[in-house]
């Protein structure tokens, strides 16, 4: 088989590879020998909503388990969990893309037009990536058109 340097790099792989990053946080590391156990998800945490004062006191590693669990909690379809674990990342760490794209998904998916906008616009001026960059300026587009989310 040869090398990976030789496949022409495609958006497909480029998926695959986020995919498997993602499941791989999601379970911990398994089968490599190092025994490092996946992050816990405590019960009490899950139901509170991030304390800004709170958020902006978090270490990094405080950062990539606020992440963590709000990828977990979009595996589980707990969006408010995820909203407010991923709002609490983009506070503690408002230089970080992540939690700003998960927000812009998770804020369109909850129909709260406002935020979505304003964390898609914050996504793109954090992508560097030029594919990720056409995304976000086609959401952010979409958002101007939605105009504020109807309420029954």
């Amino acid at each position: 088989m040869p090398p990976i340097e030789d496949y022409p790099p495609t958006r497909r792989r480029r998926g695959a590879w986020i995919l498997g990053i993602a499941l791989f946080a999601l379970a911990g590391c398994r089968g490599c020998g190092c025994e490092a156990p996946a992050p816990a998800i405590e019960a009490d945490d899950a139901a509170q909503a991030p304390d800004l004062a709170l958020a902006q006191q978090m270490g990094p590693d405080a950062v990539e388990r606020a992440i963590t669990e709000g990828l977990r909690a979009v595996a589980r379809r707990d969006t408010a969990t995820a909203i407010a674990r991923f709002e609490a990342a983009a506070a503690a760490d408002p230089g970080r893309r992540v939690p700003h794209q998960r927000l812009c998904g998770l804020y369109r998916q909850a129909d709260r037009t406002a935020d979505a906008l304003r964390a898609c616009r914050a996504w793109r001026e954090l992508e560097t990536e030029p594919d990720f960059q056409s995304r976000a300026d086609a959401i952010i587009e979409e958002l101007r058109g939605r105009g504020p989310a109807k309420r029954p």
